[in-house]
């Protein structure tokens, strides 16, 4: 018996199962330290999302639903382990599915896209197409129903995660920036020096950046680079420096730290360039780069790296020319 007040013993059962199994995936998810990207994410794939700044919101599970080679984004939609809040729009995936032991609610009206690098490692897969159509819930009846206050912060919550990706590619094309590091012809050699001119200046037709005040640095080797290099391979040097966008003449400050596992050359030009570029609100960038600054640790790569820079984290595509080592 209740006295009206208390709810009926079949409305808490639901309510405090669903709050067992939210309480137990949040302190999994939170548990398990971000990774670097665990291969291209695939449609189908439940992953782990991540934030891209440390003192980000709490990580979330996702459904990937789409994938961007291009932008090097995944659409994803939110799942949740709150069935009880199930609207009109939303599936239920049953263990069956998902093989976790709890019921999980796909929220098909919460979508948003992510960098690759954000995505954890592939917790289940199944195709969403093989579900049924019939809706979770009931439709929402408007702002006095709790499922809506619900829904939006489930809204917010997957927005705050998206900020970074939703920003930049709304606002353009990843942007390819030069490895200043490819100038240095004391960590490169001749040989990958001109092979790095070479590429710098065959994707003159993108959108590339090479900062002005790496640009006035490099003037200080130029007696290295006609001590050691033929004319040919000067001529496409100084072809290279003028391609692309000149910004910032001024050297910027240093992040206060950084980590580029397996760089084996001078790091603090690069670091210089992405924090610049980070505090712009940028995190994904396609680096044209050299083999020989990294060692062997780009031939393990398949797809982009995340790195830290300062407080935040950025995604990268390498675009690497020469060899792998030098002596």
């Amino acid at each position: 018996m209740t006295d009206g007040n208390e709810p009926a013993d079949d409305d808490v059962a639901p309510r405090l199962r669903a709050e067992i199994a939210s309480t137990a995936l949040r302190r999994s998810l939170a548990s398990a330290p971000p990774q670097p990207a665990h291969g291209r994410p695939k449609v189908g794939d439940v992953r782990r999302l991540d934030p891209m700044d440390f003192d980000g919101p709490d990580s979330r599970l996702v459904y990937v639903a789409g994938v961007d080679e291009l932008d090097m984004s995944a659409s994803v939609l939110l799942l949740s382990p709150e069935v009880q809040m199930a609207a009109s729009d939303d599936r239920l995936l049953g263990p069956s599915v998902t093989g976790f032991a709890f019921a999980l609610l796909a929220l098909c009206d919460v979508q948003a896209p992510v960098w690759f690098v954000q995505l954890g490692p592939v917790l289940a897969s199944f195709d969403v197409a093989t579900l049924s159509e019939a809706p979770a819930g009931p439709e929402l009846l408007g702002r006095d129903d709790d499922r809506w206050t619900w829904k939006e912060s489930e809204v917010d919550a997957l927005t705050a995660l998206a900020a970074h990706c939703v920003r930049q590619v709304f606002d353009g094309p990843v942007p390819t920036l030069i490895d200043p590091g490819g100038l240095n012809i004391e960590a490169l050699g001749c040989d990958d020096l001109r092979e790095f001119a070479v590429h710098v200046a065959a994707v003159a037709e993108r959108h590339v950046v090479f900062p002005q005040w790496a640009l006035l640095g490099a003037s200080n080797t130029v007696d290295m680079w006609r001590a050691h290099c033929d004319v040919g391979t000067l001529e496409v040097l100084f072809r290279a420096l003028a391609v692309g966008e000149h910004v910032d003449r001024n050297r910027p400050e240093a992040p206060p730290g950084w980590e580029f596992p397996g760089r084996r050359a001078e790091a603090d030009s690069l670091a210089r360039v992405l924090h610049q570029h980070i505090a712009r609100g940028i995190t994904c960038f396609r680096l044209v780069t050299s083999k020989g600054l990294w060692g062997d640790s780009l031939n393990r790569e398949s797809g982009p790296v995340r790195f830290t820079v300062g407080d935040a984290r950025c995604q990268i595509l390498f675009e690497s020319v020469g060899q792998t080592s030098h002596a």
